[in-house]
């Protein structure tokens, strides 16, 4: 058999226990999250169309995007930085991008806006 007497069987039934109960409290905590905001006039459909995915100058973009977000958005904030990320993903958003490029800053948006709206640290982020 694979069980015996001992003990050593339920030591690795605890890790697995901590991980289901803490993955119940995070479907919990986000399925309250988005039932008490409404985020429906900010979600963008996906078209399928003849959008190209990528363009030649969305490479210095991409590298523009991870600066503020590594700059503005990363473990030390200030509403005043992550005021200008947004502004800058809007901007961004606004010129013409692939798609690739496009889903990036959406989602670089969406953090964005979460950092904003969320007054109290839920974790090492701080503002």
């Amino acid at each position: 058999m694979f069980i015996t007497n001992n003990n050593s069987f339920q030591i690795y039934l605890i890790p697995i226990f901590f991980c289901l109960v803490i993955n119940l409290i995070l479907w919990i905590v986000m399925r309250n999250i988005l039932k008490n905001n409404n985020f429906s006039d900010e979600i963008i459909p996906f078209e399928i169309d003849e959008t190209v995915m990528s363009y030649k100058e969305d490479k210095s973009k991409k590298n523009q995007l991870r600066k503020i977000m590594w700059e503005n958005v990363s473990i030390i904030r200030t509403k005043q930085g992550l005021k200008d990320a947004l502004e800058t993903i809007n901007a961004l958003l606004k010129e013409k991008i692939g798609k690739l490029l496009k889903f990036r800053l959406l989602t670089a948006r969406a953090i964005v806006q979460s950092a904003l709206a969320r007054r109290e640290s839920i974790g090492v982020h701080t503002i």
